[in-house]
């Protein structure tokens, strides 16, 4: 009798089990195209026998664990690559709305010196570039005919060269305070990232208490918020030593040692952006950011931006004191030398506007001379501003900024690519196959009905057994 009521026992134990299974395999579909969502198997094991006067007796199955199909390396690495994604999709997004700003269609498949370039072919009919040869040009003009009406045309194009480079330095300062809003943004969105991880780790830590790896759907939301934290900035996840169920999220600082963001269930500190610099703690700490959106943002204001506008104010610059001297008086107002604050001089009409320093209606001088500022060869060492022509100065500004925005978007295809291959091969091992799922629906089904018929078969013979006893 005993071997009955051990089958009875190892056959009941089974039901649970296969229930077990088929809620698992539930869940699975429930999640199906959830990419965030790894599947789940229950580990089924043999749960040995014991030795009784009727012999080897089977204590029938057991489940061991219930594990997920995560790979801990290609979880790692999709961390990695996502924050690399960040931060040069980010990089790539203000880079063009810095060269939307400059109102220039460039080439940036071109990787030609300045003198090779030709500003008809590479630069809108709008922007600062067609402002200068336009400027230029009048006084060109003016050298041949210095008519009232001449003089006048003179007067507008300087006008609406200075308007062009107000304009533009609006928007690029418009667009630095944007991105410097962005990133101020992004950083609190990281900082609320850190301590919901803090508070994930706390909660896996409590399902866990004495059975680490038992919160999946946990695990699961952690290493969606460390994907979404990727997003933001690098740092470095690594297991507690102390808590296995627990991670730690350190970043560098600027001597490069590792400082806690998140330690197991505390959130110890918070980044914050002061506009030049990432930092942490008070008195404020520099951290090193070296990806993820703050970082592509921060890369875009500090160099591609920061560098363009540096380059415009030195253009001004060169123009206003390049004319003057040409002009032998203040043409622009010599205290103009930014992209902002170029203007002509206030005392400059069309009937106070010299040509020649004669007064000969037949020299024009003055004007011939302002006329060849665009093409004189400037020098630093002759204490000049920049080195070259104004011309070619501007166009090598401009193209070497488009080739840096050409460069970057190279890098974010690479990347881009890595990463799908990335999360497709993640996909592969944890996503839910509809097919798989339905398959080991129906066969847990059929193991549940086979050991439910075992039973009924077991309960016909017990009462056979009692029938014969009476």
């Amino acid at each position: 009798m005993s071997g009955l009521f051990g089958s009875l026992f190892n056959n009941t134990q089974a039901l649970r089990i296969r229930s077990q299974e088929i809620e698992i395999a539930g869940r699975n579909l429930q999640n199906v195209g959830n990419t965030k969502y790894a599947r789940q198997r229950a580990m089924v094991e043999d749960a040995g026998a014991v030795n009784t006067s009727f012999g080897s007796q089977s204590l029938g199955i057991q489940i061991t664990d219930i594990i997920n199909m995560r790979d801990a390396v290609l979880d790692s690495q999709i961390v990695k690559e996502g924050s690399t994604f960040s931060s040069l999709e980010a990089q790539s997004k203000f880079n063009g709305y810095i060269e939307n700003s400059l109102g220039e269609n460039i080439d940036r498949s071109r990787d030609t010196s300045a003198s090779e370039l030709s500003p008809v072919s590479l630069f809108s009919s709008s922007g600062i570039m067609e402002s200068m040869n336009n400027f230029f040009n009048a006084f060109q003009e003016l050298s041949a005919n210095p008519s009232i009406e001449l003089k006048q045309n003179a007067i507008s194009k300087t006008t609406m060269l200075t308007d062009k480079f107000h304009t533009v330095e609006q928007r690029l300062s418009s667009l630095d305070s944007d991105i410097n809003t962005q990133i101020n943004t992004d950083v609190q969105e990281l900082n609320n990232l850190l301590k919901h991880i803090a508070d994930l780790n706390k909660s896996i830590a409590n399902v866990e208490l004495g059975q680490t790896g038992k919160a999946l759907d946990l695990r699961d939301k952690r290493q969606e918020a460390l994907e979404k934290l990727a997003g933001y900035t690098n740092f470095e996840a690594t297991a507690s030593t102390t808590y296995p169920n627990q991670i730690n999220i350190t970043i560098k600082d600027a001597s490069d040692n590792d400082v806690f963001l998140v330690q197991e269930g505390m959130n110890l500190n918070t980044i914050s952006y002061d506009g030049t610099n990432f930092t942490i703690g008070s008195p404020a700490q520099n951290i090193k950011v070296t990806g993820g959106a703050i970082h592509g943002a921060h890369q875009a204001r500090s160099t591609t931006l920061s560098t363009f506008r540096a380059q415009l104010d030195t253009l001004a610059s060169q123009i206003t004191k390049g004319v003057n001297a040409a002009y032998q008086a203040d043409f622009f107002d010599p205290t103009g030398l930014t992209a902002a604050t170029i203007n002509m001089d206030a005392a400059i009409t069309a009937a106070s506007l010299t040509t020649s320093t004669s007064g000969d209606a037949a020299d024009n001088d003055i004007a011939v001379a302002v006329a060849k500022v665009i093409n004189t060869q400037f020098s630093v060492g002759g204490g000049d501003d920049i080195d070259g022509s104004i011309e070619d100065y501007y166009i090598a500004s401009v193209t070497k900024a488009a080739q840096d925005i050409a460069s970057t978007n190279q890098k974010l295809e690479d990347t881009t690519l890595v990463k799908q291959l990335l999360e497709n091969r993640r996909d592969a091992a944890i996503g839910v196959s509809l097919d798989e799922e339905i398959t080991d629906l129906v066969r847990f089904q059929k193991a549940y009905q086979a050991s439910a018929r075992i039973i009924s078969i077991i309960d016909e013979l017990l009462n056979i057994g009692i029938n014969m006893k009476r």
